[in-house]
Order: structure tokens, then sequence, then C-alpha cells
């Protein structure tokens, strides 16, 4: 074992709990991509770290108080479309902030499907896993990655999330190291 790290560091998690873990951290990135969630600030600034940052399809780095703000202003967006019958273009992260400008806003509930596939988890420390998974969204593939933290007794908080995008004639293939 390492010197530097402490005796139980690098003891495996018994997998009862690893297990429980990785569904909590897939069900709340889950709704972080849903309409619900993305429009409402109390749930956003329970689920998003106070450290949080997205480095967006763009490349464009953007804060927890960006975040919150970008995805609040989408979520009325949508309500706003959704109610007077219109729907408007996606957003494929957090964000999807293709073009590094304003995040484009998110089409009315229901009217666009979501899909997460190779969805796979890595337990980085005893509350820290990360999630990466390929992200079907607007007519666009692209990959994820995101890591959050689960604390004892708490809420899962995500700290980071990337979104790249993947050209759409590219197949689904994972290699394995």
């Amino acid at each position: 074992m390492d010197a530097r790290l402490p005796p139980d560091e690098g003891a495996p998690l018994p997998a009862e709990l690893d297990g429980r873990l990785q569904t909590i951290v897939v069900e709340a990135e889950r709704a972080l991509l849903s309409p619900e969630v993305r429009g409402d600030r109390a749930a956003l600034e329970r689920l998003l770290d106070r450290q949080f940052i997205e480095i967006g399809q763009s490349g464009r780095l953007w804060t927890r108080a960006e975040m919150i703000a970008a995805l609040v202003a989408e979520g009325a967006a949508s309500a706003a479309a959704a109610a007077a019958g219109e729907e408007t273009a996606g957003a494929a992260a957090l964000v999807g902030d293709g073009d590094g400008a304003a995040p484009p806003t998110d089409a009315s509930p229901g009217s666009l499907d979501r899909e997460m596939s190779e969805i796979r988890t890595t337990m980085l420390g005893p509350e820290t896993i990360l999630l990466t998974y390929l992200l079907y969204f607007d007519g666009r593939w692209s990959r994820r990655s995101s890591i959050w933290v689960v604390p004892a007794g708490s809420t899962a908080r995500i700290v980071f999330h990337q979104g790249t995008p993947r050209p759409s004639a590219q197949t689904a293939e994972i290699s394995t190291p």
C-alpha cells in the first residue's frame, strides 16, 4: 500500500454500498437532464456543488452561478414556448453551449427525447464517483463525464461536468484498457 495514503483509503467499498451510490448518481444525472429540474433554482442549488464547474461542448468554462442562471432561464423560455404551443432548439449538456454563447433553450417537456447509454461508473473514492455516458439529445450525440460526491447522509452533488460532441456517423464503440 502507498505510504502516502491513509490505511483505509485503498480499501474497496462493500458491493452493496458501491452499487447504491452508483444508482444515486445515475438518477441524479438523469434528474439534471429533466426540464423540471433544469428550471428549478432550488433543485439546481441542491444538486450543483458550490465548487461546480462545467466545460461545455464549445470549450467554455461555466461556473455554478452561471450554470444555474442559464438553466433557470432555459426553463423559463421552455415554459413560455410550451404555453404558446411552440418548440425551441434543445440543449445537450447541462447547458449545451455549442457556440460558446448563451445556451440554447430546451424544448417543451416531452417533445424531445434524452437517451443515456453506455453508462459507466467508477469509484474515485469512498464518496466520489466518475460517471461517463453517451447522450442522445435533440438529434445529436455527445460523450458526457461528471464527477459526483455523495457524502454520508447528504444529497448527491455534481462537482464537474464535461460534454464532448460526437459526430453522428460515428458508431458507439468503447475501447477498454
